[in-house]
């Protein structure tokens, strides 16, 4: 009897503290930019962390609420993808912000352009339209275009996407995803500098980055165009141009780079090979994208790129045979 009394008091408390701890639950506005590695959990006492979900560092969660109110020692968060999505994360974990800028707060910051080389992109692709279209007096066959701007770190995807979504687009049915709401203006521009719209390239790029980085597809496209522009504009584009059929290195393009947006950018780039052709340049950048970003001051910010290959040559548009 003693006992089961005993058991009964140990439940009422129990429930009491849950209980105050409910009633201390303050409801907040804004966006947890994660600075760190940190469990996401479902509860904050029993630690329980379905799928093992963590934070990843510059991205930014929806702040739903803290468990004491003016002295949380948790954040209630919503993470897009996880089962259940809302979550609780220790405060010194990151920090909070007005608003999230797409699914990244507008402290993170890190992102990689990835800027083609068409010709050598399409000797590996040889039956999509955009390649089949390829001709020597097009801009892509003497200019850089746009594959994609991407939020890093790499997992940083599919920002509150819905699944039967995210599933299409990585499947490949990219024609099926819905069509991206731009200006008459930039839809033209994008049509230019991404032969890859021809394959609907543009929906899977706004549904699995540019819905991390962004508050709308206008935006982000707008900013990436702005990049690409800047790139094509340099004595990079020149140089590869000028090269067109043969061979390129790594320290040519480095020299570059350093020529065209200050020592050291050649470093933030990666070089990305098709065989023995240099495919892609990927663009390692920091700071805040928008209208008045600057390729120098985003490449000076970044850190090393890793890897890429040495050299390649650069393809003349034209299907090989």
């Amino acid at each position: 009897m003693r006992r089961a009394l005993w058991q009964i008091g140990l439940g009422l408390l129990l429930l009491a503290g849950r209980c105050g701890e409910l009633d201390a639950f303050e409801a907040l506005s804004g966006c947890f930019v994660a600075d760190a590695v940190c469990p996401a959990t479902t509860s904050i006492r029993q630690q329980g962390n379905p799928g093992d979900v963590t934070t990843e560092p510059g991205r930014g969660y929806p702040l739903l609420g803290g468990n004491r109110k003016g002295r949380a020692s948790h954040f209630q968060i919503r993470v897009p993808g996880a089962e259940p999505a809302d979550r609780w994360v220790a405060v010194g974990c990151g920090h909070r912000v007005d608003a999230c800028k797409g699914g990244v707060g507008p402290a993170a910051a890190d992102f990689v352009l990835a800027a083609t080389w068409q010709p050598a992109f399409c000797e590996a692709h040889r039956g999509l339209p955009e390649c089949q279209a390829e001709t020597a007096e097009g801009f892509d066959a003497s200019h850089f275009t746009l594959h994609g701007l991407w939020p890093e770190p790499r997992g940083n995807v599919y920002c509150g996407v819905d699944r039967s979504l995210r599933a299409a687009d990585e499947a490949g049915r990219w024609r099926e995803l819905p069509p991206v709401d731009l200006t008459e203006e930039t839809r033209a521009e994008l049509e230019a500098v991404m032969p890859g719209t021809r394959s609907a390239l543009e929906r899977h790029e706004w549904l699995k980055h540019g819905t991390c980085a962004a508050a709308d597809p206008e935006t982000y496209f707008t900013d990436a165009l702005a990049l690409l522009d800047e790139l094509n504009a340099s004595p990079v584009r020149d140089l590869v141009a000028t090269r067109v059929g043969r061979e390129l290195s790594a320290s040519e393009l480095g020299a570059a780079f350093g020529q065209a947006f200050g020592p050291g950018a050649g470093t933030r780039v990666e070089i990305a090979c098709e065989d023995d052709l240099i495919a892609e340049l990927r663009l390692h950048l920091r700071g805040t994208i928008g209208t008045r970003s600057r390729l120098a001051d985003l490449l000076a910010a970044a850190p090393a790129a890793a890897g890429g290959c040495s050299s390649g040559r650069i393809d003349p548009a034209g299907l090989s045979h």
